[in-house]
């Protein structure tokens, strides 16, 4: 039967598993050998592999986040909605970046999911352009499905004003995102959304990275800039033609 494994792994198969264990002889071996024979038909399939939970599962176990809410060992998110055909990572959307309105959630989590590890600007004064290093961790302690192609990296200049009314934000296909502040009001936060997308299953503890340009000068006006990563957690429906209408955003900090 080819597929018996396959069908064993899924549990529509119950193997019997047999154990023969030679008793060594207590002289020169012989002609003869004999050996102990255990069979069992209950057997447990233990699975070594764990699949990487989806999107709507971490946004089902959610609460709301506010603005200047502090809740160490836990995962801050936005669960974005996303208007009907304007997710510049579909196939046909003619939009590279969309800016997309968020609820800010905490994913009850013992620890963060993902947590920067390394963090690094290099400004051009010739050029006004400030390039940005980073490397982040998988510290959840399981497989994590991550948009890493589609990461963001966000610097908010003024992070501790209230949001004001019209606030204009700037976001590049670099991979960045300029504002004052991300928050709209208490409880919502702005997201952004890119074409480029690359999908990659990170298990514990792996390291990805990546690179993005500013093209601003960040000493200008700035008033302790805040920087961080956003990035997408895929979805059950990640492969259809039509995705659902909202996706989630981890918002890593960078706190050095």
């Amino acid at each position: 039967m080819p597929d018996a494994v396959a069908m064993i792994v899924a549990g529509e198969l119950t193997p019997s598993i047999a154990v023969q264990l030679r008793v060594a002889p207590a002289g020169e071996p012989s002609t003869s050998e004999v050996f102990l024979h255990v069979e069992s038909d209950a057997v447990e399939i233990i699975h070594r592999g764990t699949l990487a939970r989806t999107a709507e599962e971490f946004a089902a176990a959610s609460e709301p986040r506010v603005r200047d809410g502090v809740r160490g060992g836990t995962q801050a998110a936005l669960d974005c909605a996303v208007p009907l055909g304007g997710n510049p990572r579909i196939a046909g959307v003619e939009d590279e970046l969309a800016w997309v309105e968020c609820d800010a959630r905490w994913l009850l989590t013992e620890t963060p999911l993902v947590t920067l590890t390394e963090f690094s600007t290099s400004y051009d004064a010739s050029t006004g352009q400030l390039t940005v290093t980073w490397t982040a961790q998988n510290t959840a302690g399981e497989p994590l499905r991550l948009d890493t192609g589609g990461a963001m990296v966000t610097v908010e200049t003024h992070p501790t004003i209230a949001p004001p009314d019209n606030e204009i934000a700037e976001s590049s296909t670099l991979g960045t995102v300029t504002a004052q502040t991300l928050w709209l009001d208490e409880e919502h936060r702005s997201g952004v959304m890119r074409s480029t997308s690359a999908l990659e299953t990170v298990e514990p503890w792996q390291l990805f990275a990546g690179e993005a340009i500013f093209d601003w000068d960040v000493t200008e006006g700035a008033v302790d800039p805040r920087f961080g990563l956003q990035v997408r957690i895929a979805r059950e429906d990640d492969a259809a033609e039509v995705p659902g209408s909202s996706e989630l955003l981890l918002e890593v900090p960078w706190d050095a």
